[in-house]
Protein backbone atom coordinates (compact mmCIF):
# COMPACT_ATOMS: atom_id res chain seq x y z
CA UNK A 1 0.00 0.00 0.00
CA UNK A 2 1.58 3.25 -0.88
CA UNK A 3 2.50 5.32 1.73
CA UNK A 4 -0.39 8.18 1.11
CA UNK A 5 -2.97 5.56 0.91
CA UNK A 6 -1.82 4.20 3.93
CA UNK A 7 -2.08 7.46 5.58
CA UNK A 8 -6.22 7.68 4.20
CA UNK A 9 -6.66 5.01 6.20
CA UNK A 10 -5.08 5.84 9.09
CA UNK A 11 -6.99 9.26 9.50
CA UNK A 12 -10.21 7.57 8.55
CA UNK A 13 -9.27 4.63 11.29
CA UNK A 14 -8.52 7.22 14.20
CA UNK A 15 -12.15 9.40 13.73
CA UNK A 16 -14.28 6.10 13.61
CA UNK A 17 -11.73 5.28 17.28
CA UNK A 18 -12.79 8.93 18.33
CA UNK A 19 -16.23 8.25 17.23
CA UNK A 20 -15.95 5.19 19.18
CA UNK A 21 -15.13 6.91 22.56
CA UNK A 22 -17.46 9.27 22.41
CA UNK A 23 -20.42 6.80 21.58
CA UNK A 24 -19.19 4.68 24.96
CA UNK A 25 -18.44 7.79 26.92
CA UNK A 26 -14.93 6.39 27.10
CA UNK A 27 -11.57 8.24 27.23
CA UNK A 28 -9.62 8.77 23.82
CA UNK A 29 -6.86 6.75 22.74
CA UNK A 30 -3.53 9.19 21.94
CA UNK A 31 -3.24 10.04 18.04
CA UNK A 32 -1.23 7.97 16.00
CA UNK A 33 1.49 9.60 13.83
CA UNK A 34 1.69 11.12 11.58
CA UNK A 35 -1.81 12.28 10.53
CA UNK A 36 -2.56 14.49 7.87
CA UNK A 37 -4.55 16.90 9.99
CA UNK A 38 -5.69 19.29 7.05
CA UNK A 39 -7.33 16.21 5.94
CA UNK A 40 -8.73 15.17 9.26
CA UNK A 41 -10.30 18.22 9.53
CA UNK A 42 -12.32 18.40 6.16
CA UNK A 43 -13.76 15.19 7.14
CA UNK A 44 -14.52 16.59 10.33
CA UNK A 45 -15.90 19.77 9.50
CA UNK A 46 -18.20 18.48 6.22
CA UNK A 47 -19.71 15.68 8.78
CA UNK A 48 -20.59 17.97 11.19
CA UNK A 49 -18.40 16.33 13.79
CA UNK A 50 -16.65 20.01 14.97
CA UNK A 51 -17.80 20.05 18.74
CA UNK A 52 -17.78 16.25 19.05
CA UNK A 53 -14.17 16.09 18.11
CA UNK A 54 -13.16 19.16 19.77
CA UNK A 55 -14.57 17.67 23.09
CA UNK A 56 -13.15 14.49 22.83
CA UNK A 57 -9.71 15.07 21.58
CA UNK A 58 -9.82 18.20 24.13
CA UNK A 59 -7.41 16.53 26.43
CA UNK A 60 -4.73 15.22 23.77
CA UNK A 61 -1.53 17.42 23.71
CA UNK A 62 -1.47 15.77 20.09
CA UNK A 63 -3.87 18.51 18.54
CA UNK A 64 -2.40 21.28 17.65
CA UNK A 65 -3.46 24.63 19.13
CA UNK A 66 -4.21 26.29 15.90
CA UNK A 67 -6.76 23.10 15.00
CA UNK A 68 -8.08 23.44 18.81
CA UNK A 69 -8.79 27.17 18.53
CA UNK A 70 -10.83 26.33 15.72
CA UNK A 71 -12.98 24.06 16.83
CA UNK A 72 -12.94 25.55 20.04
CA UNK A 73 -14.96 28.50 18.43
CA UNK A 74 -16.88 26.47 15.82
CA UNK A 75 -18.23 24.48 18.82
CA UNK A 76 -19.09 27.84 20.60
CA UNK A 77 -21.22 29.06 17.57
CA UNK A 78 -22.84 25.72 17.48
CA UNK A 79 -23.79 26.75 21.16
CA UNK A 80 -25.32 30.00 20.36
CA UNK A 81 -27.12 28.94 17.32
CA UNK A 82 -28.81 25.94 18.82
CA UNK A 83 -30.49 28.01 21.83
CA UNK A 84 -31.54 30.17 18.89
CA UNK A 85 -33.36 26.79 17.71
CA UNK A 86 -34.39 26.02 20.68
CA UNK A 87 -36.27 29.78 21.52
CA UNK A 88 -37.75 29.48 18.07
CA UNK A 89 -39.14 26.01 18.44
CA UNK A 90 -40.57 26.42 21.56
CA UNK A 91 -42.36 29.14 20.44
CA UNK A 92 -43.63 27.36 17.31
CA UNK A 93 -44.63 24.35 19.43
CA UNK A 94 -46.66 26.83 21.89
CA UNK A 95 -48.76 28.48 18.75
CA UNK A 96 -49.29 24.82 17.30
CA UNK A 97 -50.89 23.99 21.20
CA UNK A 98 -52.81 27.30 21.31
CA UNK A 99 -54.33 25.46 17.80
CA UNK A 100 -54.99 22.37 19.16
CA UNK A 101 -52.30 20.81 16.85
CA UNK A 102 -50.20 18.17 18.19
CA UNK A 103 -46.97 18.19 16.93
CA UNK A 104 -43.57 16.91 17.53
CA UNK A 105 -39.77 17.38 17.16
CA UNK A 106 -37.54 15.22 14.77
CA UNK A 107 -33.91 14.81 15.08
CA UNK A 108 -31.49 17.70 15.38
CA UNK A 109 -33.55 19.76 17.83
CA UNK A 110 -34.45 16.44 20.01
CA UNK A 111 -30.91 15.06 19.33
CA UNK A 112 -29.24 18.10 20.76
CA UNK A 113 -31.85 18.81 23.87
CA UNK A 114 -32.52 14.68 25.17
CA UNK A 115 -29.75 12.83 23.56
CA UNK A 116 -26.54 14.09 23.40
CA UNK A 117 -24.65 14.92 26.84
CA UNK A 118 -24.16 18.83 25.38
CA UNK A 119 -26.90 20.30 23.13
CA UNK A 120 -23.59 22.12 21.77
CA UNK A 121 -21.88 18.86 20.50
CA UNK A 122 -24.96 18.19 17.99
CA UNK A 123 -25.30 20.85 15.41
CA UNK A 124 -28.38 21.16 13.09
CA UNK A 125 -29.00 23.29 10.14
CA UNK A 126 -32.98 23.64 10.79
CA UNK A 127 -35.84 22.29 13.00
CA UNK A 128 -38.27 19.34 11.91
CA UNK A 129 -42.00 19.50 12.72
CA UNK A 130 -43.97 16.50 11.95
CA UNK A 131 -48.01 17.61 12.51
CA UNK A 132 -50.57 14.99 11.46
CA UNK A 133 -51.61 14.53 7.97
CA UNK A 134 -55.35 16.36 8.48
CA UNK A 135 -53.61 19.49 9.92
CA UNK A 136 -52.38 20.33 6.68
CA UNK A 137 -56.20 21.93 5.90
CA UNK A 138 -56.23 25.53 6.97
CA UNK A 139 -52.83 25.26 8.66
CA UNK A 140 -51.05 28.09 6.73
CA UNK A 141 -53.95 30.57 8.19
CA UNK A 142 -53.81 29.30 11.61
CA UNK A 143 -50.37 30.58 11.50
CA UNK A 144 -51.02 33.66 10.23
CA UNK A 145 -53.30 34.68 12.68
CA UNK A 146 -50.10 34.33 14.79
CA UNK A 147 -48.23 36.92 12.71
CA UNK A 148 -46.24 33.44 10.93
CA UNK A 149 -45.81 33.97 7.01
CA UNK A 150 -44.10 30.95 5.10
CA UNK A 151 -40.84 31.93 3.79
CA UNK A 152 -41.55 29.09 1.17
CA UNK A 153 -44.46 26.39 0.42
CA UNK A 154 -43.87 23.52 -0.56
CA UNK A 155 -46.34 20.20 -1.61
CA UNK A 156 -45.42 18.79 1.97
CA UNK A 157 -44.64 21.32 4.45
CA UNK A 158 -44.45 24.79 5.14
CA UNK A 159 -41.10 26.33 5.94
CA UNK A 160 -40.71 29.32 8.32
CA UNK A 161 -38.02 31.50 9.48
CA UNK A 162 -38.19 32.46 13.11
CA UNK A 163 -35.48 34.74 14.84
CA UNK A 164 -33.11 33.94 11.96
CA UNK A 165 -33.90 29.86 12.25
CA UNK A 166 -35.53 28.06 9.72
CA UNK A 167 -38.47 25.65 11.20
CA UNK A 168 -40.21 23.33 8.53
CA UNK A 169 -43.52 21.56 9.30
CA UNK A 170 -44.14 18.61 7.94
CA UNK A 171 -47.23 16.73 7.42
CA UNK A 172 -46.09 13.98 5.46
CA UNK A 173 -43.37 12.40 7.31
CA UNK A 174 -41.87 10.50 3.49
CA UNK A 175 -41.78 12.66 0.43
CA UNK A 176 -39.79 9.94 -1.26
CA UNK A 177 -42.24 8.50 -4.18
CA UNK A 178 -41.38 4.89 -3.37
CA UNK A 179 -41.97 5.03 0.18
CA UNK A 180 -44.68 7.64 0.82
CA UNK A 181 -47.34 5.22 1.74
CA UNK A 182 -45.39 2.69 3.24
CA UNK A 183 -46.85 3.44 7.01
CA UNK A 184 -49.08 5.57 9.03
CA UNK A 185 -46.84 7.94 10.98
CA UNK A 186 -49.89 9.40 13.12
CA UNK A 187 -49.11 6.85 16.42
CA UNK A 188 -45.47 8.55 16.05
CA UNK A 189 -47.25 11.66 16.91
CA UNK A 190 -49.96 10.05 19.23
CA UNK A 191 -47.15 8.72 21.45
CA UNK A 192 -44.77 12.40 21.61
CA UNK A 193 -43.41 13.03 24.70
CA UNK A 194 -42.94 16.45 26.14
CA UNK A 195 -39.88 17.65 27.78
CA UNK A 196 -39.25 20.70 29.73
CA UNK A 197 -36.40 22.79 28.54
CA UNK A 198 -35.10 26.47 29.83
CA UNK A 199 -37.28 28.09 27.28
CA UNK A 200 -39.96 25.83 27.46
CA UNK A 201 -41.50 22.63 26.48
CA UNK A 202 -40.96 20.80 23.42
CA UNK A 203 -41.91 17.14 22.30
CA UNK A 204 -40.12 14.57 21.50
CA UNK A 205 -40.73 10.72 19.86
CA UNK A 206 -40.48 7.38 22.25
CA UNK A 207 -37.08 6.65 21.97
CA UNK A 208 -38.38 3.28 18.92
CA UNK A 209 -40.08 5.63 16.69
CA UNK A 210 -36.90 8.25 16.94
CA UNK A 211 -34.59 5.30 16.32
CA UNK A 212 -36.96 4.43 13.11
CA UNK A 213 -37.26 8.33 12.19
CA UNK A 214 -33.36 8.65 12.55
CA UNK A 215 -32.81 5.52 9.95
CA UNK A 216 -35.63 6.19 7.65
CA UNK A 217 -34.10 9.77 7.00
CA UNK A 218 -30.80 8.77 7.11
CA UNK A 219 -30.82 6.52 4.76
CA UNK A 220 -34.29 7.09 2.30
CA UNK A 221 -33.73 11.26 1.95
CA UNK A 222 -30.00 11.26 2.30
CA UNK A 223 -28.86 7.51 1.16
CA UNK A 224 -26.41 7.64 4.66
CA UNK A 225 -24.54 10.61 3.10
CA UNK A 226 -23.11 11.86 6.83
CA UNK A 227 -21.23 10.70 10.24
CA UNK A 228 -23.12 12.70 12.46
CA UNK A 229 -26.48 10.56 11.01
CA UNK A 230 -24.68 7.46 12.54
CA UNK A 231 -23.66 8.90 15.38
CA UNK A 232 -26.91 10.14 16.10
CA UNK A 233 -28.31 6.49 15.56
CA UNK A 234 -25.13 4.99 18.39
CA UNK A 235 -26.06 7.65 20.50
CA UNK A 236 -29.64 6.83 21.13
CA UNK A 237 -29.49 3.04 21.33
CA UNK A 238 -26.35 4.13 24.13
CA UNK A 239 -28.17 6.27 26.19
CA UNK A 240 -32.21 4.36 25.52
CA UNK A 241 -33.44 1.41 26.35
CA UNK A 242 -35.34 0.40 23.14
CA UNK A 243 -37.94 -2.02 22.79
CA UNK A 244 -36.41 -3.64 20.02
CA UNK A 245 -40.07 -5.78 19.19
CA UNK A 246 -41.71 -3.11 18.71
CA UNK A 247 -39.20 -1.82 15.93
CA UNK A 248 -39.45 -5.63 14.70
CA UNK A 249 -43.51 -4.86 14.57
CA UNK A 250 -43.36 -1.47 13.20
CA UNK A 251 -40.28 -2.92 10.43
CA UNK A 252 -42.83 -6.02 9.29
CA UNK A 253 -46.46 -3.70 9.17
CA UNK A 254 -44.09 -1.13 6.97
CA UNK A 255 -42.04 -3.70 4.93
CA UNK A 256 -38.97 -1.74 5.88
CA UNK A 257 -37.54 -4.82 8.11
CA UNK A 258 -34.33 -4.81 5.08
CA UNK A 259 -33.82 -1.00 5.16
CA UNK A 260 -33.30 -1.11 9.17
CA UNK A 261 -31.58 -4.15 9.61
CA UNK A 262 -29.08 -3.08 6.60
CA UNK A 263 -28.90 0.61 8.45
CA UNK A 264 -28.12 -1.04 11.44
CA UNK A 265 -25.42 -3.08 10.09
CA UNK A 266 -23.12 -0.38 8.61
CA UNK A 267 -23.44 1.51 12.23
CA UNK A 268 -22.02 -1.54 13.19
CA UNK A 269 -19.33 -1.78 10.27
CA UNK A 270 -18.70 1.54 11.49
CA UNK A 271 -18.37 1.86 14.86
CA UNK A 272 -17.76 -1.81 15.53
CA UNK A 273 -21.51 -1.88 17.62
CA UNK A 274 -23.69 -5.16 17.68
CA UNK A 275 -26.89 -3.43 17.10
CA UNK A 276 -28.30 -5.33 13.81
CA UNK A 277 -28.49 -8.53 16.21
CA UNK A 278 -30.97 -6.76 18.71
CA UNK A 279 -33.18 -7.82 16.00
CA UNK A 280 -33.22 -11.62 15.64
CA UNK A 281 -36.12 -11.72 13.39
CA UNK A 282 -34.81 -9.52 10.73
CA UNK A 283 -33.26 -10.93 7.13
CA UNK A 284 -29.58 -11.15 8.21
CA UNK A 285 -28.92 -11.85 4.55
CA UNK A 286 -27.58 -8.94 1.97
CA UNK A 287 -27.20 -9.23 -1.61
CA UNK A 288 -23.34 -10.36 -2.51
CA UNK A 289 -21.09 -9.99 0.42
CA UNK A 290 -21.66 -7.88 3.06
CA UNK A 291 -18.49 -6.20 3.59
CA UNK A 292 -18.53 -4.73 0.15
CA UNK A 293 -21.94 -3.69 0.10
CA UNK A 294 -21.43 -1.85 3.83
CA UNK A 295 -18.02 0.05 2.38
CA UNK A 296 -19.98 0.84 -0.21
CA UNK A 297 -21.74 3.61 1.83
CA UNK A 298 -18.53 3.69 4.37
CA UNK A 299 -15.76 5.07 1.43
CA UNK A 300 -17.85 7.61 0.03
CA UNK A 301 -18.06 9.15 3.75
CA UNK A 302 -14.75 9.52 3.53
CA UNK A 303 -13.62 10.45 0.28
CA UNK A 304 -13.11 7.72 -1.60
CA UNK A 305 -15.93 7.04 -3.68
CA UNK A 306 -15.66 4.93 -6.85
CA UNK A 307 -17.97 3.38 -9.92
CA UNK A 308 -18.34 -0.14 -8.81
CA UNK A 309 -19.40 1.28 -4.88
CA UNK A 310 -21.75 3.41 -6.63
CA UNK A 311 -23.31 0.54 -8.15
CA UNK A 312 -23.29 -1.29 -5.39
CA UNK A 313 -25.71 1.48 -3.12
CA UNK A 314 -27.92 1.16 -6.15
CA UNK A 315 -28.67 -2.92 -5.69
CA UNK A 316 -28.97 -2.19 -2.07
CA UNK A 317 -31.44 0.38 -2.50
CA UNK A 318 -33.09 -2.18 -5.76
CA UNK A 319 -32.78 -4.56 -2.15
CA UNK A 320 -34.51 -2.65 0.44
CA UNK A 321 -37.32 -1.73 -1.71
CA UNK A 322 -39.50 -4.75 -0.47
CA UNK A 323 -42.95 -4.17 -2.11
CA UNK A 324 -43.30 -4.42 -5.87
CA UNK A 325 -44.50 -0.93 -6.70
CA UNK A 326 -41.51 0.91 -4.58
CA UNK A 327 -39.27 -1.33 -6.44
CA UNK A 328 -40.23 -0.48 -9.62
CA UNK A 329 -40.19 3.21 -8.83
CA UNK A 330 -36.27 2.75 -7.71
CA UNK A 331 -36.17 1.14 -10.75
CA UNK A 332 -37.31 4.19 -12.46
CA UNK A 333 -35.22 5.96 -10.39
CA UNK A 334 -31.96 4.66 -11.74
CA UNK A 335 -32.92 6.04 -15.29
CA UNK A 336 -32.98 9.73 -14.16
CA UNK A 337 -30.68 12.46 -15.43
CA UNK A 338 -29.64 12.77 -11.89
CA UNK A 339 -28.48 9.11 -11.11
CA UNK A 340 -27.08 8.64 -14.82
CA UNK A 341 -25.54 12.31 -14.00
CA UNK A 342 -23.75 10.73 -10.86
CA UNK A 343 -22.49 7.42 -12.18
CA UNK A 344 -20.90 9.66 -14.87
CA UNK A 345 -18.98 12.20 -12.69
CA UNK A 346 -17.10 8.88 -11.36
CA UNK A 347 -16.54 7.35 -14.33
CA UNK A 348 -14.59 10.39 -15.34
CA UNK A 349 -13.11 11.41 -12.28
CA UNK A 350 -12.49 7.78 -10.87
CA UNK A 351 -12.04 8.07 -7.06
CA UNK A 352 -9.90 11.03 -7.24
CA UNK A 353 -8.11 12.20 -3.28
CA UNK A 354 -10.44 14.76 -1.01
CA UNK A 355 -9.46 18.47 -2.07
CA UNK A 356 -12.05 20.61 -1.11
CA UNK A 357 -14.57 18.28 -3.15
CA UNK A 358 -16.62 15.58 -0.92
CA UNK A 359 -17.67 12.85 -3.32
CA UNK A 360 -20.44 12.02 -0.91
CA UNK A 361 -21.72 15.70 -0.74
CA UNK A 362 -23.49 14.91 -4.49
CA UNK A 363 -26.01 12.01 -3.56
CA UNK A 364 -28.32 12.47 -6.17
CA UNK A 365 -31.13 13.68 -3.71
CA UNK A 366 -34.89 13.09 -4.27
CA UNK A 367 -36.28 16.13 -6.25
CA UNK A 368 -38.55 18.30 -4.39
CA UNK A 369 -42.27 17.47 -5.92
CA UNK A 370 -44.09 20.74 -7.89
CA UNK A 371 -46.65 22.32 -6.84
CA UNK A 372 -48.27 22.14 -9.89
Amino acid sequence: MKGNESLRFKERSYLCTALRAFIGGTDCPAIPEPLDWDRFERIVAVNGLVPIIQSTLLNLSQVPENRQQTWKHASIGVLLKNRQYLKAAVKMFRILESEGIAAVSLRGLAMAYWIYPDPALRPMSDVDILVPTDAKEGLLDRLRLHGLSPCKIRRYQLLYEIDNCLLEIHWSYLTTKRFRKTADFGSWIASRRQMDTSEGAIYHLTPENELLDLICHMSLHHEMDSLLKFVDVAMLVQKEAIDWNAVRVWCEGARMTRLVHFSLAVVDHLFGTDLSSRLTSLPRHVPGKKEQMYEAYVSRLFGRDQPIYFCRRMRIMLWIAERPLPKLRQILRFLSLDVIGELLTLLIKRARPLEGRYPFRNVPKEKEPSDG
